[in-house]
């Protein structure tokens, strides 16, 4: 959903489908990508809007 630089570190923002919760995932500790042909479906819940709700962000 997002891509943030933290100045020496790049992180990903996604929805994990293991811990059924947003996630943010640290690009250079990914060890393993397995490109798949599925896409994302949009369900509420799971948007960049949801996460910055939970995460306590004003409204943007």
């Amino acid at each position: 959903m997002q891509l943030e630089y933290w100045g020496q570190v790049w992180t990903c923002t996604a929805w994990c489908e293991t811990r059924y919760d947003f996630r943010v995932f640290r690009i250079d500790r990914v060890r393993d990508l397995i490109i798949s042909d599925r896409s994302f479906i949009d369900e509420p819940g799971k948007r960049l809007r949801d996460y910055l709700e939970k995460m306590g962000y004003p409204e943007l």
